[in-house]
């Protein structure tokens, strides 16, 4: 086995680790926000492991689709914030509600 080969395992098995670690986060997230970071970050993993397949079979078709996948993945966490930052989470909804009745 060369430095290289291993190199690539290891790459293999960090983002596996992180992909699966994201997916966690965004099962288990206590809240939206963090449920929006860990789809990010799942995206984010996803784009590095096409990328490494793409190193590792030695083409270039699959550069495109990353190119898609960090675009949509950019746009789906932009809309979420827009989202949440119009109607606000349900945490931000309780504390309000709770000023207004002590006061």
């Amino acid at each position: 086995m060369t430095a290289q080969t291993l190199l690539i395992i290891a790459s293999f098995v960090l983002v596996g680790m992180s992909l699966f670690m994201g997916i966690m986060r965004l099962v288990i997230g206590p809240s939206v926000v963090d449920r929006i970071v860990a789809l990010d970050a799942v995206v984010l993993c996803a784009v590095g492991f096409l990328a490494l397949l793409s190193f590792v079979w030695r083409t270039t078709v699959y550069l495109d689709l990353l190119l898609v996948i960090s675009l949509l993945g950019f746009l789906t966490t932009v809309a979420f914030v827009n989202y949440l930052k119009e109607n606000g989470t349900d945490a931000q909804k309780n504390s309000a509600e709770e000023n207004q009745s002590d006061g």
